[in-house]
């Protein structure tokens, strides 16, 4: 009992109803309403805060999730995307190949742009299969001095001068000592649909120049991927080798006769 002598008001709600004198009803109904239950977390499963972490209210049916979206909750439990990545080798076998093409190009118009030793290479090797061919430098090499000499192409001795390559111009091979005049020449080639072979940069390159070997009609190209300089070098040396001096032996002409080619 309290300091007053009476018994608390809380006693009351535990005597018989008769003896609840001034008690109402209505307060003897609430006093015996069951109260909802309500879903806690363990303190095991509380965090430091005393409170449900924000995660455990995506688990709770839908009427509990006080304050917490349910598109919050949807979010949470969307899978993401699986990204597949390649790897250095699937990389490799996934890089197209540049397929080989050989052309007459007899009649094709070729403009070079620079005649040192990269130039002057290509140049040499063109001379086989082209004789329009015009090289414009303001120095040349013997090689090149020499072969506009014998009449086997064209010579200017001057350098690039943007937006002169003519419209009929089928190939150029931009192969001068300064990379900004080559990426000058190939932006030039990009606009005109020009063909373009950019010596100091194989990512502006619309073809990659072959090694040759060749012989009378026979003709290989080799080519590595227009990284691999060293490996098409020595394949390209090897075959040479093999074409011109040592195992040529009119193989082709045999083959013809014996219904292999």
């Amino acid at each position: 009992m309290g300091e007053s002598g009476k018994t608390p008001k809380s006693r009351k709600a535990g005597e018989p109803a008769e003896r609840r004198k001034g008690f109402s009803v209505y307060a003897a109904r609430a006093a015996k309403r069951e109260k909802p239950e309500v879903l806690r977390a363990s303190p095991a499963r509380m965090g430091e805060s005393g409170k449900t972490p924000r995660s455990r209210k995506a688990g709770l049916p839908a009427e509990r999730r006080k304050g917490f979206r349910v598109y919050a909750a949807r979010a949470a439990k969307r899978e993401k995307p699986e990204v597949l990545r390649a790897c250095p080798a699937d990389k490799e076998k996934n890089m197209a190949k540049n397929f080989p093409v050989f052309l007459d190009i007899s009649k094709r118009k070729i403009n070079v742009y620079g005649a040192g030793r990269i130039a002057s290479r290509r140049v040499e090797t063109l001379l086989a299969f082209a004789p329009f061919l015009t090289v414009f430098a303001l120095e040349a090499s013997e090689q090149i001095r020499r072969a506009a000499a014998d009449g086997r192409l064209v010579f200017q001795e001057k350098a690039y001068e943007p937006g002169s390559i003519p419209l009929d111009t089928w190939m150029v091979l931009a192969a001068t000592d300064d990379s900004s005049v080559n990426e000058e020449i190939y932006r030039e080639c990009r606009e005109k649909g020009i063909l373009v072979n950019v010596c100091s940069n194989r990512e502006h390159c619309d073809f990659q120049f072959p090694g040759i070997a060749s012989r009378g009609d026979l003709v290989i190209g080799i080519n590595a991927g227009g990284s691999a300089h060293r490996l098409a070098r020595a394949w390209t040396d090897r075959i040479r080798k093999e074409v011109e001096e040592d195992g040529y032996d009119n193989q082709a002409e045999k083959a013809s006769h014996n219904g292999e080619s």
